[in-house]
């Protein structure tokens, strides 16, 4: 699998918030969440993009961090393609060790960096 050279244009207005405000004190920040179109409550009917499912879909996921977001992301655990399956992985570090047991007993996060 390659992944593209050049950026989406739908991807160009987007930036990760440490870089548009570095966050280099420790401390308590204050972001506000805006929805523009639908957000965490909105059905899941993603593509299958490898770009675009690790790149927006997946990470949307994790703004609510509730059972019912960690059974939209259990369905990414045996996807086709590794990197999608291995950032779903990471993700079931941010739930509660009670729903993962609920929703995907047996399965603990990976440990480490993504690669």
């Amino acid at each position: 699998m390659e992944l593209p050279r050049e950026v989406s244009p739908k991807y160009v207005s987007r930036i990760p918030l440490t870089l548009l405000y570095p966050m280099e004190r420790p401390g308590t920040y204050q972001v506000r969440y805006s929805e523009l179109g639908g957000g965490p409550g909105r059905p899941a009917a993603p593509k299958g993009d490898v770009v675009e499912l690790p790149g927006d879909f997946l990470p949307s996921r994790l703004a609510e961090r509730r059972e019912a977001s960690l059974r939209i992301l259990a369905r990414y655990l045996a996807f086709r393609e590794m990197r999608v399956r291995q950032y779903a992985e990471y993700t079931l570090t941010y739930f509660d060790a009670g729903v993962r047991r609920r929703v995907v007993p047996g399965r603990e996060p990976l440990r480490g960096g993504v690669r």
